[in-house]
């Protein structure tokens, strides 16, 4: 073979060389494209179900907050009354009390 043609040959093969180089890496480029968006995919799928288990769960949260504050509400009015029913007996003692030390008469 001559020179030229060996310069030729060298040409073709660097053209065929950077050629597949080019393809090989858009096909690559491509691969990961779609991989990634698989991968986006199924995060986004398994995100929205872990989305809609913590929202149920923070709702049964909430509700058995709430009946332990109407437990305790209704709790804490019967301790009301009771304290309100023993202080106004008291007070109507210590009036009896108060009368007849200070020689009133007593009205029961």
């Amino acid at each position: 073979m001559a020179e030229s043609q060996v310069w030729v040959m060298m040409g073709i093969f660097a053209t065929v060389m950077f050629s597949v180089i080019g393809v090989l890496h858009v096909m690559t480029a491509r691969l990961i494209r779609a991989e990634i968006g698989g991968v986006q995919g199924e995060l986004g799928g398994q995100l929205d179900g872990l989305r809609a288990e913590m929202r149920g769960g923070f709702e049964a949260v909430h509700h058995k907050i709430d009946a332990v504050e109407s437990r305790l509400d209704a709790k804490i009015d019967s301790i009301e009354a009771r304290l309100t029913t023993r202080i106004d007996a008291l007070d109507k003692d210590m009036s009896a009390a108060t009368r007849r030390l200070m020689g009133g008469s007593d009205p029961q």
